[in-house]
């Protein structure tokens, strides 16, 4: 579908958003990207938290048996630095990643900023310069929430856009309820809030960081 040939401002629609992102509104948007992102630091910071029991353990074993287990321990701090490795790499990676992504989107489009129009009433429409697309209400599988933006989740982990200063053509119904009602397939009928989980995955990967030298220096006592 090409919206020029398309009279938009004739469409019947329910709702209308309107975005024009800049570098900082599209890091806001992808704090979505780190919702699993903060799951598994979180995971990968209660199994250092176990290494570090075990550390304990082991030179607490040593202290009092007169024993020596150097070669677990020196397995332990390995698999500690092997976690820290892997989540700094995650970590920055994934933020390199969603830089380029906006670069490359500016690119394509030729745009300064990016922008697209999104129209609610028997389909989804959205249109972005002169390219526009359809979506079916059953694509959306979730709804997410970030501190400007409303997230519909579709297939394929992608993500619809919207801004929550939303125009609506009608009255007493607001935007999420509509579109809970319209969308057969989102399993739990809530919002989830992402605002904050680049802040939480960061926090646990400092936290992991910590642990990781106090190890280092339990070990060398």
């Amino acid at each position: 579908m090409d919206n020029k040939n398309i009279n938009y401002s004739d469409y019947k629609y329910d709702f209308e958003s309107k975005i024009v992102m800049n570098e900082q509104d599209y890091l806001d948007f992808n704090n979505v990207s780190y919702k699993r992102l903060a799951i598994i630091f979180i995971i990968e910071f209660i199994i250092t938290g176990f290494i570090t029991t075990r550390i304990l353990i082991l030179k607490s074993f040593n202290y009092y048996f007169q024993s020596e287990t150097t070669d677990d321990m020196q397995l332990y701090l390995i698999l500690s630095a092997v976690i820290v490795l892997l989540m700094g790499v995650i970590y920055f990676k994934t933020q390199r990643n969603i830089k380029n992504s906006y670069k490359r989107t500016l690119f394509t489009t030729g745009e300064k900023y990016i922008t697209h129009t999104t129209y609610f009433g028997e389909k989804i429409i959205t249109v972005t310069k002169n390219i526009s697309r359809e979506f079916d209400y059953s694509s959306i599988t979730g709804v997410y929430e970030t501190e400007k933006y409303i997230l519909l989740k579709l297939q394929f982990n992608l993500f619809l856009i919207i801004g929550k200063d939303i125009k609506s053509n009608i009255n007493n119904v607001d935007f999420i309820s509509y579109i809970f009602s319209k969308s057969p397939n989102i399993k739990k009928k809530v919002v989830i809030n992402v605002t904050n989980q680049k802040k939480v995955a960061f926090v646990f990967m400092c936290l992991t960081i910590a642990l990781f030298l106090i190890n280092l220096i339990i070990a060398v006592l």
